[in-house]
């Protein structure tokens, strides 16, 4: 009889063991290889650096250059999909505007902008962790469409939480892509060229 009640246990123990697994500490939620595009947050200069008054540029649109993963079961990365183009370019637009900078169609000098870049990763160990970043490639061309300029520019976002879930990826997503925005207008060599015409 002894040895028939030592079992009573397990199912308490398999319950528990169950609920860890999905709710528990450090577990990483099953996201695929895509997520839905995040909104992109107002971008904040943390230098000095400004555009000089009355300076305007024409946004030529954004591309997606990057190469999305087939779908698998546990995706070394997730991406986001969808309107990426369009929400990126909106982000690029409003934050330009936020800094002083006017987006005008017939404007001399015009921004090129490609996602090269925009991914999240989740690890679990005690706690969840979740490490974005976004990279944008940019060209400025003058008013006869000859490139000024270019660059490469990257944003981060990293955090921890007990437990994530897909809306603390996505605004991880949101904020690297708005770290990565912030670099483009912290340079003074954009600046200079979108305010000398």
């Amino acid at each position: 009889m002894k040895f028939k009640n030592s079992y009573s246990f397990f199912p308490s123990l398999l319950v528990g063991a169950l609920f860890l697994l999905q709710f528990g500490v450090g577990c990483a939620p099953h996201l695929g290889a895509t997520i839905e595009t995040p909104e992109v947050p107002l971008t904040e200069i943390k230098s000095d650096t400004r555009a000089r008054l009355g300076s305007y540029v024409a946004l030529q649109g954004v591309e997606d250059s990057r190469r999305l993963a087939p779908q698998a079961e546990q995706p070394e990365y997730t991406q986001p999909a969808g309107a990426v183009k369009e929400i990126v370019e909106a982000a690029v637009r409003d934050s330009f505007r936020e800094h002083g900078i006017s987006i005008l169609d017939t404007a001399p000098v015009q921004l090129k902008t490609y996602v090269r870049e925009w991914k999240s990763q989740v690890k679990s160990s005690t706690t969840t962790s979740i490490e974005s970043k976004a990279v944008l490639y940019v060209e400025l061309f003058d008013p006869s469409g000859k490139r000024m300029y270019s660059g490469t520019y990257e944003g981060t976002r990293s955090s921890q939480f007990p437990v994530v879930n897909r809306t603390d990826v996505k605004d991880s997503l949101g904020l690297a892509m708005a770290n990565c925005i912030s670099h483009i207008l912290d340079d003074p060599k954009i600046l200079e060229i979108i305010g000398s015409y």
